[in-house]
């Protein structure tokens, strides 16, 4: 397996809002407005005075630097029972989230920090495979070969696209953008706009990037029988 690139990396928590809102209260601008500034987002809430607070407050395009590095932040989900922040990677979604809850506790008087979090990840990325995945499923390679029996000789002939994996049944996107983030299927579906023998495809798991790109190795080596 060929590793191509991330795309996307998703870190989230939930926690209830009565164990983190502030003992003195707080007002929306303060919050807007502290974060706005600390990480430079380029699109954020724009509240009237007197505002109350909304459901989730939407930042796009800022940056978080460390001693060691600094990237962008592609977008950050402020709902009231938890943050959703999208990096390339999930490591760098994850640090800038635990750094959101010492800004939000040492300067606004939040109690993020109290107690335990657990977080979620979302990894999304790119890999070739040696072969397609029909290649490694043969009984599935047999059905393609009878669908495309039935197919007129003039078109070209269907093929795999799309493995998805999740612990729930289908049905429409909730309200809450978290769900969707503790929810995530693990998907391997074919990257578009490229031809079947590139091998290449898309794939998102509700993972880690690192532990994302190991897994894909691990499918593909017991796909080989190795």
């Amino acid at each position: 397996m060929k590793f191509i690139g991330p795309i996307q990396g998703i870190a989230a928590y939930r926690k209830p809002p009565e164990e983190y809102q502030p003992d003195k209260g707080m007002l929306p601008q303060e919050l807007v407005e502290l974060v706005r500034a600390t990480y430079g987002f380029q699109s954020f809430p724009q509240l009237q005075p007197n505002t109350p607070i909304q459901a989730s407050q939407d930042f796009q395009m800022g940056r978080f630097s460390t001693d060691e590095e600094s990237y962008v932040i592609n977008r950050l989900i402020m709902t009231i029972d938890g943050d959703i922040a999208i990096a390339t990677r999930t490591e760098q979604a994850d640090l800038f989230l635990d750094d959101l809850m010492r800004l939000l506790d040492e300067n606004l008087g939040y109690r993020l920090r109290v107690g335990s979090i657990r977080k979620r990840f979302v990894s999304n990325l790119v890999v070739e495979f040696d072969h397609g995945l029909e290649n490694y499923l043969v009984k599935l390679s047999e059905i393609i070969g009878v669908i495309n029996e039935f197919r007129p000789a003039e078109r070209l002939p269907f093929n795999i696209k799309r493995l998805s994996f999740g612990e729930m049944d289908i049905f429409p996107p909730p309200a809450d953008p978290l769900v969707l983030i503790e929810k995530g299927d693990f998907i391997i579906e074919r990257r578009t706009a490229h031809p079947f023998e590139e091998n290449r495809y898309f794939c998102s798991a509700p993972m880690t990037t690192e532990d994302h790109i190991r897994v894909l190795e691990r499918i593909e080596a017991v796909a080989r029988g190795k």
